[in-house]
């Protein structure tokens, strides 16, 4: 999704498996965006951050994030808590059923 607004109707619509977005996305940035989510059945969130600050990184995770990953070039980071979340959702599927 173009923006943090645009990226809440398509979760709506589409009902991802997970979510990446910016801690700075325009029109609504990653800890309006957590909030937004609350309370919903919501996918696992991974925030990238240029350089995260520990502040940030606590208060998205206290918000819901499954993560908060530094943006790379190189992406290993990225993926590596995508696979992690993933598998704690699932985990978590799992547990309920």
């Amino acid at each position: 999704a173009s923006d943090g607004v645009a990226g809440l109707e398509a979760i709506a619509r589409h009902r991802p498996d997970c979510v990446v977005i910016s801690l700075t996305a325009p029109a609504q940035d990653a800890p309006s965006f957590l909030k937004a989510l609350r309370g919903q059945s919501a996918p696992p969130v991974i925030v990238l951050a240029q350089c995260p600050r520990r502040e940030t990184v606590e208060s998205c995770t206290r918000l819901g994030a499954a993560a908060v990953v530094e943006r790379s070039f190189d992406g290993a980071a990225t993926i590596e808590a995508i696979a992690s979340a993933l598998a704690r959702s699932a985990n978590g599927a799992r547990a309920a059923a």
